[in-house]
């Protein structure tokens, strides 16, 4: 069997054939060559380039598409057998690379929509997808072992700006193969410049859930991972969801919605909003891997080093690098990416909670709502805009429940080394383990322009009896889950 799409003449009762220049409203064009009246032709295996279309593209060119078919047993199919093929060259691949599709909850446009201007917006940016359709297709690696009884961990690797699924960091394997395995996961984004904002945020966790619906995988063995606009990603979704993570590796990811921002004074084109740095607090929970190049135009270090800065004064744990020669790109070996996520898990109720709910990152209309996290929900801010636009509001709970103080950090160490022809120098800090404390039922809670918020105090391991020492700065409503009680502060 034999397939290959093109469009149709319907006056000649033939595909419409391609005029020798640029296309034209009612003709393809050929850019020059005698081109193909067809585009894209079915039952490619071993495909080569970023869309996997290269052999596809040479075909076309010669006019010879005779390599492309597939076998089709009639006997099986009248039989109703199935025969998935597993692992031949034309069947349903178990492990290692495989593009998947899915059909996504929002369609702009079929087909693919208006090219995005290249300049930069304000975010949320009311971009119009360049992939628009209902069907969306991610990269999947799929680790050589099986998944244990708890399943498969799940590491999402972005892309950079003007990448696609196909071009996220080229470490998978080694993410996937690490301890009791990891699927890997790149979406596409719905656009090549998104910054996984609005749609572009949304597609990551629709393709998360399907992946999800076809594979067995642990809830809290997750990493996130990124390159470039990727590494923006990585800390922008650890920013609005930190108890889905473990470990964070962006890459020499930039700390705003743009490349080339200097950092502060200077206004980012994308607004404040879309700055990392004021939700750094939320990071307490999630120990970083952050590599950077010195001579980076694009994602420039002075903007990142006060994210660094952030991380420092808290106390936070980090591998922050700064890499120098070579032309990069800059990253850590495949094995010291691996080791870094290697088995860590999620703990989803830790003693001490730190949220910075950034409003203008809280976009319900793309189910991306961020008002929750570990055993805090129902967050709302006290005042949601101001005369900057979206406000940020800040909660800090504590419980005593737990029987655990606070981890003291280390002593920063300097780092040096070497991955590959790159060397850099950087700076670790780790903490002590947590020492023991009298158990209580008590909560300190710090509230900053929030003017709600519910515990689940199960979770947090208290009662409905919680005493609550708390501090606002303006009124506030605390409500205790499953309690029947709620407190008013302020």
């Amino acid at each position: 069997m034999a397939e290959a799409s093109g469009l149709w003449d319907s006056t000649n009762n033939q595909y419409l054939q391609p005029v020798p220049g640029a296309a034209t409203a009612t003709q393809p064009g050929a850019n020059g060559t005698t081109g193909s009246a067809l585009f894209n032709v079915a039952f490619r295996f071993g495909e080569t380039g970023a869309w996997r279309d290269g052999n596809q593209a040479d075909a076309l060119k010669s006019g010879d598409l005779s390599q492309f078919s597939a076998n089709v047993d009639f006997a099986k199919l009248r039989a109703g057998a199935t025969d998935n093929m597993d692992d031949q060259p034309e069947g349903v691949p178990t492990h290692g690379y495989e593009d998947r599709i899915f059909a996504s909850h929002f369609e702009d446009a079929q087909g693919r929509g208006p090219q995005p201007p290249t300049t930069y917006c304000h975010e949320p940016c009311p971009r119009a997808p360049d992939c628009a359709s209902q069907l969306q297709p991610y990269a999947l690696y799929v680790p050589d072992k099986p998944a244990p009884p708890s399943g498969y961990g799940l590491t999402l690797n972005l892309h950079y700006c003007g990448g696609n699924y196909n071009q996220g960091p080229p470490d998978d394997q080694a993410l996937a193969d690490r301890a009791t395995g990891s699927v890997v996961l790149t979406p596409e984004g719905r656009i090549p410049c998104g910054w996984y904002w609005s749609e572009g945020g949304a597609d990551v966790f629709e393709a998360l859930a399907d992946v999800a619906r076809h594979f067995n995988l642990d809830p809290t063995y997750n990493a996130i991972s990124g390159w470039s606009m990727g590494g923006y990603g990585t800390y922008k979704l650890l920013a609005q969801y930190p108890d889905l993570f473990a470990r964070a590796l962006p890459d020499i990811g930039c700390v705003s919605a743009e490349t080339g921002w200097p950092g502060e004074p200077t206004p980012s084109i994308s607004g404040p909003d879309a700055e990392i740095i004021n939700p750094v607090p939320s990071f307490r929970n999630v120990p970083i891997l952050s590599a950077n190049a010195n001579a980076d135009t694009l994602c420039v270090t002075s903007s990142k080093l006060e994210v660094f800065a952030r991380l420092y004064a808290l106390g936070y744990r980090y591998d922050w690098r700064e890499y120098t020669g070579g032309h990069g790109p800059y990253y850590p070996t495949f094995q010291e990416s691996a080791d870094f996520l290697g088995d860590a898990k999620v703990n989803p109720n830790p003693p001490h909670v730190t949220r910075v709910l950034n409003e203008a990152m809280n976009e319900p209309k793309w189910g991306l709502t961020s008002n929750h996290v570990y055993w805090l929900s129902g967050i709302q801010l006290r005042n949601a805009t101001g005369p900057q636009g979206p406000e940020l509001g800040t909660v800090n709970a504590f419980s005593h429940g737990f029987g655990l103080a606070d981890p003291q950090p280390n002593p920063p160490q300097d780092t040096s080394g070497s991955s590959r022809p790159f060397v850099f120098k950087g700076q670790i800090r780790t903490w002590q383990n947590p020492q023991p404390i009298q158990a209580s039922n008590e909560l300190d809670l710090t509230l900053t322009n929030v003017g709600a918020v519910t515990v689940n105090i199960q979770r947090a391991r208290l009662n409905c009896g919680v005493r609550i020492h708390a501090k606002s700065d303006g009124p506030a409503l605390i409500t205790l889950a499953g309690c029947h009680r709620s407190i008013s502060i302020g």
